[in-house]
């Protein structure tokens, strides 16, 4: 029985190389539910997804808090040229 069952997720579930596009693809936004699904049951089996799931999730928040963040003045950097990388870090996000 557990075998049968085995190999039936087995099918149902892609492999690593089919779910790290869609970890990705789904922090830009939400994947079919069909997809949905069958990325948390590989993630339920698969430690690495999961893993890689979870830093892929810092490294966004992380980008995030630094294109939030003030700009530091340099001790040359005119106020002008402040403004200028401000607004083209504002722009960029």
């Amino acid at each position: 029985m557990i075998g049968v069952l085995a190999r039936l997720l087995a099918r149902r579930i892609p492999p690593c190389e089919h779910v790290v596009p869609l970890l990705s693809r789904e922090l830009d936004g939400p994947l079919p539910p069909l997809r949905w699904l069958q990325v948390r049951l590989h993630m339920a089996l698969c430690d690495v997804c999961a893993r890689y799931r979870r830093q892929l999730q810092w490294l966004r928040e992380a980008m995030r808090a630094v294109a939030e963040a003030p700009l530091a003045a340099g001790p040359g950097l005119s106020p002008e040229a402040r403004a200028r990388l401000s607004r083209a870090l504002r722009d960029a996000a």
